[in-house]
This record gives structure tokens, sequence and C-alpha cells, in this order.
């Protein structure tokens, strides 16, 4: 008898065309192929009207498909408390907002974001990657057949892809997140034509002329193979720990570099003026370190924006400060920014007690791009904002990639949580003969971990 809360979800038709549109509204918005900026022409706070409703339908449609999966939902969540909380503290923060009725409004919408997401990450291991497959490959088609055939559309003034996205930015975290989503997916399946579809994104991207998302694509392309290699093989504990302090130890000399870089190649240190919106940011975070200004209240909040009173002209003309962890800072304070890195940090510390094997072939698949894409989001957060973006599509990436780690990525024992779950629920409820029956399921499933006995 297995654990209902956290058994394997039946295939849902349904809920899987919800988290379709869903994730397709996301990464398309309500005008592809349009003009928008999220410079200071968003600074009244309006929001995109059309968009809005579009998640509010869907939401509503999701909620009896998430009321049927209540038993599998408290599991997810309790995966990882701390972005649990982080979503209580948002809300809670517009008590002290200075504009608390376009908190509220910024805090719902980031709610109906957040279940339906979560309803993405109760989806089968098979029916969320189906899911991530068809909606960036549409979109990635979307955007080359536009290039091809509309090109005074798909291009800028500059000569940079935005095909379906607002601009080149967004433009490039979705070529990013497409390719990585299909090269992990094709080399976890070691299938040749998703590998393929895969670098073809990967070359829209370089068409983008994004350089933060070629740069942590990058980084996080190369990581694939060495998580891949762990899922199958195990990871090694010595290396983990190492790479830990190595990544600690090198952070400013790696900042060092890259300035030494962009200043030889470029002609300019300041990361193309990124530097002056951060020292400007910084400087009103100070103002309320702990708390911060409350939830999507410093930037976009009409004549009460702190940088459209106090900061140069240049800094008004952004409604972000360019880094994501020092907007979560300015928005929800240090209290939000260390519940932010606990959350999206808090999936990878299965790595440390993964055993190989324990996960089925399509669990992999999902595991696997859930690490590659919240590699790149964490990466791609040092030079662009989207974490607590609402209803941004990177952000909401991101939480299913929690979320489903949560899910599908074993738990300290080694084995998968659902077998886990199974054999001890069985001892419990039908006595040891039930459990000694379950130890044995999982040993034959999982013959290669040392913890599945075969000597019962």
């Amino acid at each position: 008898m297995q654990n209902d809360a956290l058994q394997s979800p039946r295939r849902d038709p349904f809920a899987t065309v919800v988290c379709f549109a869903f994730l397709a509204v996301l990464m398309v918005g309500s005008t592809p192929f349009g003009a928008e900026s999220t410079e200071s022409i968003d600074k009244s706070g309006a929001v995109d009207g059309l968009r809005q409703v579009l998640i509010s339908g869907l939401f509503a449609l999701a909620v009896p498909l998430l009321l049927v999966r209540a038993r599998r939902l408290g599991p997810i969540l309790s995966s990882n408390p701390f972005l649990v909380i982080l979503a209580m503290w948002c809300a809670v923060s517009v008590l002290w907002s200075p504009v608390p009725d376009l908190a509220a409004r910024r805090v719902l919408a980031g709610g109906l974001v957040g279940a339906l997401a979560l309803l993405c990450a109760s989806l089968s291991p098979r029916s969320l990657v189906g899911v991530l497959l068809g909606v960036t490959g549409g979109v990635m088609a979307a955007n080359l057949l536009g290039a091809l055939f509309v090109p005074g559309l798909a291009f800028d003034h500059e000569g940079h892809l935005e095909g379906l996205h607002p601009q080149k930015n967004v433009a490039g975290y979705a070529c990013a997140v497409s390719s990585l989503i299909w090269l992990s997916v094709g080399l976890s399946r070691r299938n040749s034509w998703l590998v393929a579809g895969g670098l073809a994104w990967g070359a829209a991207l370089v068409l983008t002329g994004s350089r933060t998302s070629l740069g942590m694509f990058a980084a996080a392309a190369a990581l694939i193979p060495v998580f891949l290699a762990g899922l199958r093989r195990g990871f090694d504990r010595g290396l983990f720990a190492l790479v830990l302090v190595a990544v600690a130890v090198g952070m400013a000399p790696a900042v060092y570099a890259a300035t030494v870089v962009l200043s030889g190649t470029f002609g300019d240190v300041t990361f193309t003026g990124r530097t002056e919106i951060w020292s400007f940011v910084w400087r009103k975070t100070m103002e309320a370190p702990l708390t911060g200004f409350g939830y999507g209240s410093f930037w976009a909040v009409g004549d009460k924006a702190p940088a459209l009173r106090e900061a140069s002209e240049q800094v008004a003309r952004y409604t972000e400060a360019h880094n994501g962890f020092l907007d979560v800072m300015v928005s929800v304070g240090t209290v939000g920014l260390a519940l932010s890195v606990a959350a999206l940090f808090r999936p990878f510390i299965g790595i440390w007690s993964y055993r190989p094997g324990a996960l089925t072939s399509e669990s992999q698949d999902v595991v696997l791009l859930a690490m590659a894409l919240l590699a790149f989001g964490i990466g791609h957060n040092a030079l662009e904002s989207s974490l607590l973006q609402g209803t941004g599509a990177l952000w909401a990436l991101m939480v299913v990639a929690v979320l489903t780690l949560g899910v599908h990525f074993p738990g300290r024992s080694g084995l998968p949580t659902q077998l886990r779950s199974t054999a001890e629920h069985s001892g419990r409820v039908l006595g040891p003969a039930a459990a000694r029956t379950a130890r044995l399921a999982t040993a034959v499933a999982h013959p290669n971990d040392a913890k599945c006995p075969t000597n019962l």
C-alpha cells in the first residue's frame, strides 16, 4: 500500500493542458512580436491586463485540479519549507509597503502563478517533461519562423532577435531555458533529435545578443553532463564539497577577472551601466535592511518610485536592479534574501545523500532538466532580475524546478521518497510481513542501492 500523498500521479490530460497553457502565456505574453519595454515606460505601475485575465482564468480552471490533488500538495510544499515561508513573508510585507494596494495586487498575482506552478510540479514526470518540451519547442519554432518570414517584427532596431518576446533579454533567457530543457532530456534519453533541437535553440540565443543569458547558458550547459553522470553513477561527496569551497573562495577573483575581461574587450567595467544602478539600490536597501520596502513596492510604483524621485536620469529609466538578489533585498529585506537563497539551494542538498539507481528513467529526465534550469536561473540573477518577479516566466520555471526536485529527488536515505514512504507506511499499518514485502519490492526495483537489502 503506497502513501497516497506521494504516489506517482495518474495521467490527467486536463491538468496537462492547463499547465501547457499557463507556461505558454508566461513565455509569450499577450502581445507576441509586440514592442514593450521594461524601462520607465512601465513606471506608472500599470499591468498587462490581458495577461492577468488569462492567468486568472487558468487559475480558476486549476482550482478543482488542485483540490483533487490536495493529499499530494502537502508533501510537495513541505519538501521546501523555505519557499512557503518566503511566500508568507512577501504577503506580510504589504503591511509596511508605501503602496499597499499595488503591493497586494502583485502579491495576489504572484500567488496565482505559484499555485499554477504547484499544479505543474504535481504532474507525473512524463507529463511535465512533455509540457516543457512542447511549450519551449513551440515558442522557439515561432521565433525562428518569425525571423525567416517577418524579420521586421522579429528583430529589434539593432538587429537582435526578439521574436515573440518584448525585448532581447527576455528572448535571451527564453532561448536559453528552451535549449537547456531539450539538451537535458535529449542527453538523458540519448535522443539525438532532442539534442539537435537544443543546439538549434542555442543558436537562436546567439542571435538575441543577450550576453548575460549566453554566458549563464554556457555555464549551465556545461553542468548538464556533470549532473547526468552523477545521477547515473553517483556524486562524489568530496568533489562536491571541493566545488562548493572553490566557488566560495573564487568568487572575488572571478569578479575581478570578469572586470578585466570587460575592460579589455568592451572598454566597459560597469557591466553595461549596471554598477550605477546597483549603487543606488544598495543605498536604498540600507534604509530598511531587515524588511525592505515591501513586495513589489520599489520599482514601477508611479510617482512614489524612489528611482524617479532620487536617482539619476540613467537609473530612472529602469524598473529593476539588474541583479535579482539585490532586488529581493530592497523589496523584502535581508529576511527575504535569506529565505530566497535557502529555497533555491535546498534542492541541491539531495546531491550529498544521493545513491545511483534511485531514480526511474522518467524521474531522471525531470530531475536533470530541473537542475539545469535552477543552475541557470541562479546564475542569471547575478546580472538580471527575475527572482520573485510575480508573473515572470523564468521565476515561474524556477519555482517549478524547486518543487519538482523536492518531489522527485531522493531524500537522505538514498531511496526515492515514494518507495521509502511505502515501506515505512506498510510497516506501521499492516505489520512486519507487509514491511518485508515492501522492502523486497524496493530491492527488486533498485538492486544497486546499498540500502535495499535482499536478505530479508
